[in-house]
């Protein structure tokens, strides 16, 4: 032995066992050899205990106090084994089997209880380490570093094979907040100061708690194993008397958590959260596949059927019922997995929790939902994000509801070619009350062709609250938008009851916002509508198509206004269609530096409460209306705004079999230029 500094090393060649029987007492304990038992009573009150087997240990001492032991060097089936007390009160209690990184086989058995409770504001702390190459961690009995004062104290538990049996219990329960439990790694398998488990099982029967027993926050609880198996109950409540609910996490390369039951939420504060965190993931119905157990623990504890884990829809929906949020995150850096989320189940929230929960769906690669999202409880909040990592040819494709009760929606796509979210026909996504829906994509990366936002014929979207939809593509084929409204054969309804709706695209091909259906948009307040297109033949800033005939966009107490730059055709280009734009007061802002800034064919225009107001400046002509049968009305004047930049254009020009233009107050029409156009205005 070395003792002569703060780290005292061990070693030695004997093949004898280190055993206790009895009852030992003092500031600190180490019981050290190739195998060593605890059959008895140890009690190191504010000290630590360890128990290290191997043919070499070091000992670390702060002072008097000993603060960490490492078995250095391994023997074949070296064992760390309680199946008594042990008890260090305000300290540390470490039982490690084997070095860290060696390949002989070694274990960490605990069958007793082992305490390391909070004493006079000293949190306890608990280790069981197995080897992570090749040891195996078994934990029965009870691991207990709970506090009566404060905060929870800590628990790891590591080793390449981790098992939990189904009398295993680890308390981190605390009156002031709940504690920190590692069982197989660290979050999302990202701490490199915690060695990840190739293999976790919970079994049935097993119960992690992590609460707030009076006043705090829940704790956090993370399991992770390379392959993943979680029956057990785990909880992380916030406080009876006020506190949030905690963090419980359980992922892995393949899990599956059929059987678990999840816990955060609090009586009197916010939810908690439960993550889960796989590679490709199928939300279905009924039971769950994709891991097994393993008959032979020694040789791993789960096997893994699939590179797919399943899990439950009703597994879900039970956690949303219980007031816990449940995010499903995928990383998709393994082989051929990309990180694909696919709702394949309906997930339905029946109950109305003290506060709303939000499901999560955050996927690396697509996200394809299959099978309805809903609530007919409380609120639900819906969140969804595809390629929230960038990764080609994904996208966010709902292909089916989404009812979130009053709660808010939350679309996303980000990709670098294909569609960004792609709404099938015939989908209804909608909240009511005070609920918000934010459906947005953003395309970036190199010259692959990319469309925004594409809503296909028949959907509805219902807000409640605000609805904002933004759209950004690029490529000059007619793939790339930013905004497609319709697939030319229907309609598409959008409404917000009580408030506004906004729809900004970027594009190329088909422009910034293209109308290929006939919209029905209605809010209670302001419509806006931003389109911006690049320098394409046929395209522009905002786009109405023939097929999208016979539209409605109405502002009922607001507002409408539609903006539209283009850097070639037009800025706002509606050639054929016949559309009724309707607001308290209406304004078409439109620019292309290469065309005609607005032109406006068939347009029924009219403002309620306010001003018609008409703007556009373009290379060829600024505004330019063709209709045989159009009207432009308003309560408070019409003013067309026009300007050209070529010599041989026109600032305004109306052609028009039968066109009104009136209602009360002042109709002006402007070249506001008045010296570059040849022809100022043409009537």
């Amino acid at each position: 032995a070395t003792l002569n500094s703060a780290a005292k090393a061990f070693s030695g060649n004997g093949a004898g066992s280190v055993i206790n029987q009895g009852a030992i007492n003092g500031g600190y304990v180490a019981l050290l050899g190739n195998r060593v038992s605890n059959q008895g009573v140890i009690v190191a009150r504010q000290g630590a205990v360890t128990l290290g087997a191997g043919s070499a240990a070091t000992l670390t001492f702060n002072g008097n106090n000993l603060v960490h032991m490492q078995v250095d060097q391994s023997v074949l089936d070296s064992m760390a084994e309680n199946g008594g007390l042990i008890r260090a009160d305000g300290g540390m209690v470490i039982m490690t089997a084997g070095a860290r990184d060696a390949l002989l086989a070694s274990s960490v058995n605990n069958t007793g209880a082992i305490e390391a409770r909070t004493v006079d504001s000293h949190d306890g702390n608990i280790i069981l380490q197995g080897g992570a190459a090749a040891g195996a961690t078994h934990v029965g009995g009870t691991l207990d570093a709970s506090s009566n004062s404060g905060n929870g104290g800590t628990v790891t538990v590591l080793g390449n094979h981790i098992r939990l049996g189904s009398d295993a219990t680890i308390d981190v329960n605390g009156v002031t907040g709940g504690g920190v439990v590692h069982v197989g790694g660290g979050a999302r398998g990202e701490d490199p100061s915690l060695a990840n488990a190739a293999n976790t099982l919970v079994s049935a029967g097993a119960t992690i708690h992590a609460d707030a027993t009076q006043h705090g926050n829940g704790g956090n609880i993370v399991l992770w194993g390379d392959i993943l198996h979680t029956a057990g109950t785990l909880t992380a409540h916030g406080g009876a008397q006020g506190g949030n609910g905690g963090l419980v996490e359980t992922s892995g390369h393949v899990i599956d958590i059929s059987g678990s039951n999840v816990q955060t939420a609090s009586p009197m504060g916010g939810g908690g959260t439960w993550l889960l965190d796989p590679l490709d993931v199928n939300i279905v119905a009924g039971a769950t596949t994709g891991v097994t157990t393993n008959p032979n623990p020694a040789g791993g504890t789960t096997s893994p059927t699939t590179t797919t884990s399943t899990i439950a829809a009703s597994d879900i929906a039970a956690a949303l019922n219980g007031g816990n949020s449940v995010i499903v995150q995928t990383t998709g850096t393994t082989g051929v997995q990309n990180g694909t989320i696919t709702v394949s189940a309906p997930i339905t929230m029946t109950a109305t929790p003290a506060t709303t929960p939000t499901l999560t769906l955050d996927a690396a690669g697509s996200i394809v939902q299959n099978a309805a999202i809903s609530s007919t409880g409380g609120k639900l909040n819906v969140t969804m994000t595809a390629a929230s990592a960038p990764v080609a040819n994904t996208s966010l494709s709902l292909n089916s509801g989404i009812d979130a009760n009053g709660g808010d929606i939350s679309l996303s796509g980000r990709i670098n070619a294909g569609t960004g979210v792609a709404i099938a026909d015939n989908t209804t996504i909608q909240t009511s009350g005070s609920g918000t829906i934010l459906i947005e994509n953003t395309a970036f990366g190199g010259g692959a062709e990319r469309g925004g936002v594409l809503i296909g014929d028949g959907v509805s979207i219902l807000s409640g609250g605000k609805l904002t939809v933004t759209g950004v593509g690029a490529g000059n084929t007619n793939v790339s938008f930013g905004i497609k409204v319709g697939n030319g054969s229907g309609s598409v309804t959008m409404k917000s009851l009580s408030d506004s709706i906004t729809l900004d695209g970027t594009g190329e091909g088909q422009g910034g916002v293209y109308f290929n259906s006939a919209p029905d948009i209605t809010a209670a307040k302001n419509v806006t509508v931003t389109g911006t297109a690049a320098d394409v033949a046929n395209t522009a800033g905002v786009y109405f198509a023939g097929n999208a005939t016979n539209g409605n966009i109405t502002a009922t107490n607001g507002t409408l206004t539609l903006n539209g730059t283009d850097s070639g055709t037009a800025g706002i280009s509606s050639p054929t269609a016949v559309e009724n734009l309707t607001g308290n007061s209406v304004v078409l802002n439109g620019n292309a530096s290469n065309g005609r800034g607005v032109l406006l064919d068939n347009l029924y225009i009219q403002a309620t409460n306010g001003t018609v107001s008409v703007n556009g400046s373009g290379k060829n002509v600024g505004v330019y209306l063709l209709s045989d049968d159009a009207s432009l009305s308003s309560t408070g004047g019409v003013a067309i705004n026009g300007s050209a930049t070529s010599a041989t254009g026109a600032a305004v020009e109306i052609h028009s079999g039968q066109m009104a233009i009136g209602g009360s107050g002042t109709t002006t029409i402007t070249d506001t230029l008045a010296s570059a156009a040849a022809t100022s205005i043409n009537i």
